[in-house]
This record gives structure tokens, sequence and C-alpha cells, in this order.
């Protein structure tokens, strides 16, 4: 008797480890930083900019599609896709890089007057994301998943510190939806003159959606636990022998 509901107490333990493993590794959500432009390097893993998030820089310094790796260095599938005209990989303030946020602003990617730029990043887990979006200057119009930033819930737009190449326009866009894998930036520049650019993205995971399937294991593991422990209850009223 005691053998037996010891293997099932047993039994109980691992159907709960195994959930938890289940639902944790299905909540698993990346987080990456980005650094665009190729006039200088990109910062130090150390740095962890405004986000407050150190780990290793993905330097994307061509239009196209790029390989991301998280902060570890390691890769989950994920890709950014940078489509610049006319502009193209710029370097702001010469040489005059004093610090690791000038490694991250003082090059970026930048388009002239009437044209546009978009960014796209695809392999995320669905979930949702704190953005940060650096900039050192812009005079067009900025959309996040197809809203216009001022219409995004969440959006602090003087909220990012800034180095020497001038301060960030974009800002924070707080709990970021992503439903599909993909995150869609786009800008116009709707001026006459000027440009519009970007340096850098944080992409920062605030929580993550179940996938289908970790529901349906996570209720096969609870039906397990119930019919184990309805056969510990009858075994437990049983008169001794």
């Amino acid at each position: 008797m005691f053998s037996l509901l010891s293997r099932i107490r047993k039994l109980n333990t691992t159907a709960l480890l195994t959930g938890v493993f289940i639902l944790g590794a299905s909540l698993h959500a990346q987080s990456y930083n980005i650094d665009l432009g190729s006039h200088y390097t990109e910062p130090p893993n150390s740095f962890g900019g405004s986000a407050n998030q150190p780990g290793v820089w993905n330097r994307v310094d061509t239009t196209g599609t790029t390989a991301l790796v998280d902060l570890n260095n390691l890769s989950a599938g994920a890709t950014v896709e940078v489509l610049v005209p006319d502009g193209g990989l710029y370097g702001f303030y010469g040489n005059e890089v004093i610090s690791d946020q000038d490694l991250l602003q003082s090059d970026r990617f930048n388009s002239p007057s009437s044209a546009a730029w978009s960014i796209e990043v695809f392999g995320l887990s669905n979930g949702l994301y704190d953005i940060y979006v650096y900039s050192s200057l812009s005079t067009g119009t900025f959309t996040l998943q197809g809203q216009p930033a001022d219409a995004i819930s969440g959006y602090s737009p003087a909220s990012l510190g800034h180095g020497s190449a001038g301060s960030p326009t974009f800002g924070l866009f707080e709990n970021i939806a992503v439903t599909d894998g993909s995150l869609s930036f786009f800008q116009t520049n709707t001026e006459l003159s000027g440009f519009t650019s970007v340096a850098g993205l944080q992409i920062v995971a605030a929580s993550a959606v179940p996938e289908p399937s970790s529901y349906a294991a996570l209720a096969g593991l609870a039906v397990m636990g119930f019919v184990a422990q309805r056969r510990r209850g009858r075994r437990e009223t049983y008169p001794a022998a």
C-alpha cells in the first residue's frame, strides 16, 4: 500500500514539474538589441541602452534581410528586413564618438525628403513587447504595427537618453502586441527638405502567449493528476488489513 501511494505521489510531482517546464518553454519570448548603420561598430554587450537590457547587439549594416541573435548570441530564427530607398548607411558626427550611446546613434539609416523606409522583424514569439526606437532626427510620420505613433497607447516620445548625436525622436512603445510573429515599422518623410532616420531598436519581451499545443499538454497532465489523486483517495479510505 505504501509503495503504491508513494508511486502515485511521484507521478503527481512529475506531472507538475513537466507542466511547469512545458509552460515555461511555451512562454519564452525573445529580446533583441539592434544597431542600424555601417559607419561605426556596434555597442559592447555591457551596454544596456535605455531599456537597461545588456547583451549582444546585432549590427545591421546593409539593406535587405539580416539574421538576428538574441541577447545571449543564440539564434531563434528571427530576422530583420530593412528597406531604405535613396538613403543608405549614414555616419553622423564624423569620428566624434565618445560613448556607447554614440556608437548606437551616431550611424543610422536615413532617407531624404519625400522618401520612406521600413523595418520588419520576423520570427518573434507571439506576445507583448516594449519597443525602444532610437533616432537622431526626423521630420516624417512614423507607424508601428500599422498605427500612427501618436495613436498608440503606451507611447512615450521623450523617454530615451541620448549621446552627442542628438536626442531620439520616437521613444518608447509599451505593450505592443505581436500576433503573427512579426513587428512592422514604417516612416514616410512628409517634409520638402530634411531627412528621416532610425539608428537602432531594442525589442524587450514583456510577456508571451502559450501555444495551443501547450494548453493541450497541460490539460492532459491535469487529467493525469486528477486520476492519480482519486486513486490515492480511494486507497486511503480502505480499512487497514
